[in-house]
């Protein structure tokens, strides 16, 4: 297959990894470069993929989501903890697709370079880089009714238009063409040669949705750097019918620093801390000043309090667990087993072995929320007079987040303009200049 000898050329080789190794991919790169996960699930099945991402000690840099299936009204309930979140829901029961990325990825949205056809969403970023170039990332979904020569035409076109911005791309997607059949069927081979005439590398070679009767390679991720590209392939993971595609690039992303810290109780005296409060004489930090009381006050309670529970740092695991508390170290041990029992039983096309697969994952799933339901019941119950802690509680249930405005840049003269003061000089050119403009329109 022609492009198969491309990607050999360039050493790209698309195996199948477990969740073990593909997670030691992802830490590898760390520091180094970025990683990029894209898996076709429901939003549903996002606890199955937090599964997944627990055994990470490092995560991947940006998760991309086809077929979400998402409604307007249920986005608060796609939170991945250390992530935003930017989507484009589908005005059909089926589709839509989303990017979570990295809190601490400093990204724009470039809603000018999503599709606008029908059967098809999409959803762009650009991470904005000093002395390098900047990066495109983008997820699509293209629904298998679409038109096919429509959508390449298209395609073409925003990849001709990503390589005249001189801007690094990658893209992924199940794009619903099965590129297995590069040399049998004319569509396809028309559409991965539109691919490299544009310079864009497919990097996924082998299938990624694997039943009973037939395989097919209809999850995608392309870039037009492959030099850039460190590893690639498919994890064997239980997500839902199609597998996870994945890649890591030596390409830096800029960061901001976002230590997160935490006290440690687990030496923790209460009596000793109570102790310790009663040597404190109070009246001595009494002062004239009633701000500079105040201050001394605060000065010896903290002193006190990082002495018996002091910050330390929080670990990327650590704040997993943080965010689900309910997940024990014998649930993880048994989602690990499950992903095991995925890869030889299910993967073996022995019907038997498959129902035994299925029989531990559906006990697993009670399991879980039994879990979850014995955590939060006396949390509950511990907080019922307390509005605000349970409101809290009831956040941490349904995964709500935070709203966060992400940044927006602003077009002007076909510009782009996100710096702050720039963009209010921009607003307050446009509005003081909207009299003259409309006055010197109308006829004399």
């Amino acid at each position: 297959m022609h492009y198969h000898t491309c990607a050999n050329d360039l050493n790209i080789e698309s195996r199948y990894y477990d969740i073990k190794q593909m997670c030691k991919y992802f830490q590898q790169i760390h520091n180094k470069g970025f990683s990029f996960l894209h898996c076709n699930t429901l939003s549903k099945n996002l606890s199955l993929l937090n599964d997944i991402l627990q055994f990470c000690k490092e995560m991947p840099s940006i998760i991309a989501i086809s077929e979400t299936k998402l409604l307007d009204n249920n986005w608060a309930n796609v939170c991945i903890p250390g992530y935003n979140f930017l989507g484009t829901n589908s005005p059909t029961n089926a589709g839509g697709v989303g990017l979570y990325i990295r809190e601490h990825v400093i990204f724009m949205r470039r809603q000018d370079l999503d599709f606008n056809m029908e059967g098809l969403e999409s959803c762009f970023i650009e991470i904005t880089r000093q002395r390098q170039k900047n990066v495109i990332v983008g997820c699509i979904y293209r629904h298998p009714s679409g038109k096919l020569d429509t959508f390449t035409e298209i395609l073409n076109q925003k990849l001709n238009h990503i390589n005249s911005l001189g801007l690094e791309a990658y893209i992924a997607g199940d794009i619903n063409i099965d590129c297995l059949k590069y040399s049998s069927d004319r569509p396809t081979g028309e559409f991965v040669d539109m691919l490299f005439s544009s310079g864009f590398m497919p990097l996924i070679t082998k299938a990624t949705r694997i039943t009973y009767h037939c395989k097919t390679l209809i999850d995608h991720i392309y870039t037009n750097t492959p030099e850039k590209v460190t590893k690639s392939g498919i994890c064997v993971a239980d997500i839902s019918d199609h597998l996870p595609c994945f890649g890591t690039f030596s390409s830096k992303l800029p960061l901001e620093n976002q230590k997160k810290y935490h006290r440690d109780f687990s030496q923790f005296s209460k009596q000793k801390f109570i102790n310790d409060l009663d040597e404190i004489d109070f009246m001595t930090l009494v002062s004239p000043d009633v701000n500079q009381s105040m201050k001394n006050i605060e000065h010896t309670l903290s002193k006190v309090t990082d002495k018996h529970a002091p910050f330390k740092k929080v670990s990327i695991s650590q704040r997993k667990r943080l965010k689900k508390p309910w997940i024990t170290n014998c649930i993880l041990v048994s989602i690990k087993k499950k992903q095991k029992l995925f890869k030889s039983h299910f993967m073996s096309n022995d019907p038997e072995r498959a129902k035994e697969y299925k029989t531990y994952k559906n006990k697993l799933t009670k399991i879980k929320e039994i879990a979850k339901k014995n955590y939060f019941q006396p949390q509950f119950d511990m907080h019922k007079g307390n509005i605000k802690m349970s409101w809290k509680l009831i956040g941490m249930l349904i995964n709500r987040k935070k709203n966060k405005v992400p940044h927006i840049p602003k077009l002007r003269y076909n510009k782009c303009f996100t710096d702050k003061l720039n963009i209010c000089d921009k607003l307050n050119e446009q509005f003081t200049n909207i009299g003259p403009t409309l006055s010197a329109q109308l006829p004399a």
